[in-house]
C-alpha cells in the first residue's frame, strides 16, 4: 500500500515538473515572440521617426527658402529637391514707395510760353545768340530763353513722348516735358528705365539729381534697388555748412545714394 502511494506521489511530482516544463516554455516562446515584435516596433517607429524628420528638415528649408533666406534647400525622403524662393522683386524692391516716381508714361502737350525773353537789345551784349522767339526756327516749339547769368540761346521741344527718345544699347530714354536745363522744352534724359514696371515687380523708376543737385535739376531716371541708401530726400540731412541732402542715383556704384553737392556758378 505504502509503495502504490509512493509510486502514485512520483507520477503527480513527474506530472507537475512536465506541466511547468511547458509552461516555461510557452512563456519563453510568448517572451521571445513579444520580445522580436517590441525591437520591430522601435525600428519602425525609428524608420517612421526618422522620415517625418527628413520630411520636415525639407519642409523646414523649403519654408526657410520661401521666406527669402538665401541658402538652398535640401532634398526630400523621395531625393527630390526642396524648393528654393528668390526674394521677391530683388534688385528691384524697395522698403517702401517713393515720392518720386514714374508709374506710367506720360504724353507731353505741344504747346511753349511765348512771353518776352528778356535779352538784351544791345547787339554787342556777350553770349547772346537769340532776342527774340522769332529767331528759334531749327525745330520744334523754337523760344529764346536764359538770363543774365548764362546767356540767351536757342531751345526746342525734342520729344513728345517717350518714343520719340532712341534708346541706346545700354539705356533706356524718357522725354521729361519741360525738363530742359532751365528752360521749359522738353528733353530726352538717360536712364536704365522709363516707367515702374521696368525695374521689376514692386519696383519704382525716379527722376535723380546729377552731381551738381538741383543746378541743373533732373538728369535721368533709374530704377531704385533693394541696395539703395535713400529712397526720398527726405532721407537725407543737411551737412553743416552744406544745404539740406537729396537722393540721387549714382551710376558708378549702382544704386541711390545720399549727396550734399551742389553746384554754383
Amino acid at each position: 500500500m505504502r509503495l502504490a502511494r509512493r509510486l502514485l506521489r512520483s507520477t503527480e511530482m513527474q506530472i507537475r515538473s512536465l506541466s511547468l516544463a511547458a509552461s516555461f516554455g510557452l512563456l519563453a516562446q510568448l517572451i521571445v515572440a513579444c520580445s522580436g515584435r517590441a525591437t520591430e516596433t522601435p525600428a519602425a517607429s525609428a524608420g517612421a521617426s526618422g522620415s517625418e524628420e527628413a520630411a520636415g528638415s525639407g519642409n523646414a528649408s523649403g519654408s526657410g527658402a520661401a521666406s527669402g533666406a538665401g541658402s538652398s534647400g535640401g532634398t526630400s525622403p523621395e531625393g527630390g529637391s526642396a524648393g528654393m524662393v528668390a526674394l521677391a522683386g530683388a534688385g528691384g524692391a524697395t522698403p517702401r514707395e517713393p515720392t518720386k516716381h514714374r508709374p506710367t508714361a506720360t504724353t507731353c502737350d505741344q504747346t511753349r510760353a511765348s512771353n518776352d525773353p528778356g535779352a538784351p537789345t544791345d547787339p554787342d551784349a556777350p553770349r547772346v545768340d537769340c532776342r527774340a522767339h522769332t529767331d528759334c526756327t531749327a525745330g520744334e516749339n523754337g523760344r529764346c530763353a536764359g538770363n543774365g547769368h548764362d546767356g540767351w540761346r536757342c531751345t526746342y521741344d525734342n520729344c513728345f513722348a517717350d518714343s520719340d527718345c532712341a534708346a541706346g544699347a545700354s539705356e533706356s530714354r524718357v522725354c521729361a516735358c519741360d525738363g530742359g536745363d532751365r528752360s521749359d522744352n522738353n528733353v530726352c534724359l538717360p536712364g536704365n528705365c522709363r516707367v515702374d514696371a521696368d525695374c521689376g515687380e514692386a519696383g519704382y523708376c525716379s527722376p535723380s539729381f546729377g552731381d551738381c543737385g538741383n543746378y541743373f535739376g533732373v538728369v535721368g531716371y533709374y530704377c531704385h534697388t533693394n541696395t539703395d541708401e535713400c529712397v526720398n530726400d527726405a532721407d537725407c540731412t543737411a551737412d553743416g555748412t552744406r544745404p539740406q541732402g537729396y537722393c540721387a542715383f549714382r551710376p558708378t556704384i549702382g544704386r541711390w545714394q545720399c549727396s550734399n553737392i551742389n553746384c554754383v556758378g
